[in-house]
């Protein structure tokens, strides 16, 4: 190597280099280290297939915050709610943001945050939306027949999910972010009721 002043720089897919300036004469016996000034840091947000054809396009953002000068950053995921980013080297917050979409079909994701230690390149940071199972009882009036009855489980903009309660028993797998459960105390529970009712009249 020819006496002279260089740029020396490194390139890796999970960090990024500072280039550093020598100067090298024939006195210089070593390189100056090419330390790693940021971090690779990728996650997911997932909310299945389902909900994703929902959605009008709109890029998800995430927001992670620095815990030690709590100087903020975001990002935004792909279509498939892929994210990635470079930080430096320290602790942070993710969060991810919710949009118009998020409010209007009421997503809720799981964790709310992830809190990171980042030593080194963090590639398995995942939200996903919240799915529970519903179950529950329907309670008939006294002396009516227990007829297997309709328990409807609706969501704002779309078509409600019936399951027929099966000895007073029902259940709604992986249910997800839904407002309205009609059971017992609603007008469609009243309705059937009241035809249990007026069957078992008939009966007399």
């Amino acid at each position: 190597m020819k006496a002279g002043t260089y740029i020396l720089e490194a390139e890796s897919v999970f960090y990024t280099f500072e280039p550093v300036t020598a100067t090298i004469d024939s006195e210089t016996e070593t390189l100056p280290e090419l330390i790693a000034d940021r971090v690779q840091v990728c996650g997911q947000i997932d909310v299945g297939k389902t909900e994703m054809s929902k959605y009008t396009g709109q890029k998800r953002i995430i927001m992670i915050k620095s815990k030690h000068d709590y100087a903020e950053q975001k990002m935004q995921a792909d279509d498939t709610g892929v994210f990635c980013t470079e930080v430096k080297i320290g602790e942070y917050t993710v969060t991810p943001l919710a949009n118009l979409d998020d409010s209007a079909f009421e997503l809720h994701l799981t964790p709310k945050s992830s809190d990171i230690k980042v030593e080194g390149p963090v590639d398995n940071l995942k939200f996903v939306q919240i799915k529970v199972v519903i179950s529950g009882m329907v309670e008939y009036l006294d002396g009516a027949e227990e007829n297997e009855a309709t328990v409807a489980l609706e969501r704002a903009g779309e078509k409600a999910r019936n399951v027929k309660a099966v000895k007073g028993k029902f259940e709604f797998s992986e249910a997800v972010s839904y407002t309205h459960l009609r059971a017992h105390e609603t007008s469609l529970h009243l309705v059937c009721r009241l035809l249990l009712e007026k069957k078992k009249k008939k009966k007399k």
